[in-house]
């Protein structure tokens, strides 16, 4: 099964491959992310982490897709930042250092 989340608050460092700027307009619509994801064969869920939240260890057990609702998104060592409006592609087995 395929995974998403929209993410309000969290910051993740992505491999610049894995990014699609403004992929979604800005002011964000959860419902028009919803809808493109199911049509895409991925879930919609809202996933709220806390400001400084870190995932040290963490393997991604599915292919995710991830949009940023508000804040930045940072994932692993890459300086890249997703924000507003882009969407992020985790694939199945990455790990969070």
């Amino acid at each position: 099964m395929k995974r998403t989340v929209a993410l309000p608050k969290l910051e993740i460092r992505i491999h610049m491959s894995h990014l699609t700027r403004q992929r979604f307009p800005v002011p964000f619509d959860r419902d028009q992310v919803a809808q493109d994801w199911i049509r895409r064969g991925y879930s919609c869920d809202l996933f709220t982490d806390p400001l400084g939240r870190e995932w040290n260890d963490f393997v991604h057990v599915a292919n995710e897709l991830v949009t940023v609702m508000d804040g930045r998104l940072t994932h692993g060592g890459e300086e890249l930042i997703a924000k507003l409006g882009d969407e992020v592609f985790i694939p199945k087995g990455v790990s969070i250092p």
